[in-house]
């Protein structure tokens, strides 16, 4: 996990803390009990060698348009996604599928 949080400049977080190439280490207050009791040289060993790293997600920021394009420093066409095109598609289709077997428009109010 260092290597790559190195590599890819991300912050990993486990029970223990996070790690990024920047901070290092930053390790939280659960730590603290388990180094009175275990030492130093048990909290590296399951740092190292257990699986509990996952990568930390960067928050959403929510922002308008108009904020977009100001802080881009262009203006900005949105379009639509291919994925959403497909889902479309799909769903004409189950909709005439519907439609010829009941004889309804399933989605007509």
């Amino acid at each position: 996990m260092v290597g790559v949080a190195d590599q890819n400049g991300k912050t990993y977080e486990c029970l223990y803390g996070t790690y990024n190439k920047e901070d290092g280490f930053k390790f939280n207050d659960s730590v603290v009990p388990i180094v009175d009791e275990f030492g130093w040289r048990e909290i590296v060993n399951m740092l190292f060698h257990e699986n509990l790293w996952k990568l930390k997600k960067d928050p959403v920021k929510q922002m308008t348009l108009e904020e977009v394009e100001k802080e881009l420093g262009y203006k900005v066409e949105i379009v639509k996604d291919k994925k959403d095109e497909k889902k479309e598609d799909e769903s004409d289709s189950l909709r005439e599928l519907f439609s010829d077997l009941f004889g309804f428009d399933i989605l007509a109010k």
